[in-house]
């Protein structure tokens, strides 16, 4: 940043109206302590250097609470009918997967329901036609190579992909005339009241930092 880029800090201070980011309001000289940081990390080497470390962080203590979280958080979602939308392509290559068994959508409902998780309603969309290069119907393709290639049979592979195509009509954004707003943006609203019990319950911030607020415009 700043002095260590090319020398764009050091020119812009020579500048007329250049201000240093940390500068105070006037009559207060008393720097933040994150105005303090800032300022290390732009004139300090060692700070910077420090910045630049990759911390690793074991989430394994976290896993038993995240799992309770997503059991229940799944059990809301399928009660309301939500439907995931996944696009293969895309999700793999931005997703950096090396293959697409390792997609996310296998546990959200799996071809082959072996645990006590609730499956979620997923469909399949190409997402961005164009950039990826791909279309709807070769999605639907490298789906169905996936799970027969996972060793499921034609006949599973094919009523998997039925269940996804029907999802995928029956959570349209062209619904019929008779379906009033209030019907297709209920589950957003219920959506959203769950994740705010949780985190209310749960996710509490720490002492100190407030909770970030969720907007409430959902139209």
């Amino acid at each position: 940043m700043g002095y260590y880029c090319s020398g764009i800090y050091t020119e812009q201070r020579q500048t007329k109206f250049y201000r240093e980011p940390w500068d105070t309001s006037p009559g207060n000289k008393k720097l933040k302590p994150e105005q303090q940081l800032l300022k290390q990390y732009l004139i300090d080497p060692y700070t910077f250097a420090q910045g630049q470390k990759t911390i690793l962080i074991d989430p394994s203590t976290e896993a038993e609470v995240l799992n309770k979280l997503q059991f229940k958080l799944r059990q809301k979602i399928g009660k309301l009918g939500i439907t995931v939308e996944i696009n293969p392509s895309s999700n793999l290559l931005i997703g950096n997967m090396a293959d697409l068994k390792d997609h996310p959508l296998w546990r959200l409902n799996p071809p082959q329901h072996e645990s006590d998780l609730p499956p979620i309603s997923v469909c399949i969309g190409s997402d961005d036609p164009l950039t990826f290069a791909t279309s709807t119907r070769e999605e639907y393709q490298i789906v169905y190579d996936t799970l027969t290639l996972s060793g499921l049979t034609d006949a599973q592979a094919r009523s998997w992909l039925e269940d996804a195509r029907e999802a995928g009509l029956n959570s349209r954004f062209t619904f019929a005339h008779n379906r009033s707003p209030e019907f297709v943006w209920r589950p957003a609203y219920e959506t959203k009241e769950i994740i705010d019990q949780f985190y209310e319950k749960i996710i509490q911030p720490p002492k100190g930092i407030e909770a970030p607020i969720m907007q409430e415009d959902w139209s």
